[in-house]
């Protein structure tokens, strides 16, 4: 109830919203919330564009530095790849998701809480820099949409979903990112 209080209150300031620039529109900032010791967060947006652009740079003061990362099947495993730009096509929209293409936050400088917002600005190769606010929701949401913050235990009761995370954790340095956001074990 909090979260949803917490956008409604950003959506009346004009805080959440639909950011553009040139021919690119950014929508739906979100992050997951993070534990208090974690140096590493994940944050998504979705971007579409009517004219082809690249996505080249990100930043935010809640972090170091900012990283495109995706996830990719490869010799048997589920990995994180970071990749240095975003293609997107003319009349495309990409969708940065949970399990998917993600922005690393690396280096946080405080904890991610639900409720809280940050400014994230995104830098293309055409349209130039656009900030747009990234909502923290739930440290098991799976997208910007869902209010429910336990999310993570009804998705490891799906075999299917328990399968990919057990795989994912089989990645060393999925597995190292994965402990340093949620604890050793978890």
């Amino acid at each position: 109830m909090k979260t949803i209080l917490g956008i409604a209150l950003a959506m009346l300031l004009g805080l959440v919203g639909p950011a553009v620039a040139g021919d690119v529109t950014v929508t739906k900032g979100w992050a997951r919330a993070t534990s208090p010791n974690a140096k590493v967060g994940i944050a998504f947006v979705t971007l579409a564009a009517t004219a082809a652009d690249t996505l080249t740079a990100a930043a935010t003061p809640a972090s170091a530095k900012v990283e495109f990362h995706r996830h990719v099947h490869q010799d048997g495993l589920m990995k994180m790849q970071q990749q240095a730009t975003v293609e997107i096509a003319a009349g495309q929209t990409v969708e940065f998701n949970p399990g998917g293409l993600h922005l690393m936050l690396v280096d946080l400088k405080a904890q991610l809480k639900p409720g809280q917002s940050f400014p994230l600005t995104l830098t293309f190769a055409g349209a130039g820099a656009v900030t747009v606010t990234v909502v923290v929701e739930g440290a098991g949401a799976m997208d910007h949409s869902m209010p429910d913050h336990s999310m993570h235990d009804q998705h490891m009761a799906d075999p299917a979903y328990k399968a990919m995370h057990d795989e994912h954790m089989k990645d060393p340095a999925h597995k190292a990112m994965h402990d340093q956001m949620h604890g050793a074990g978890k």
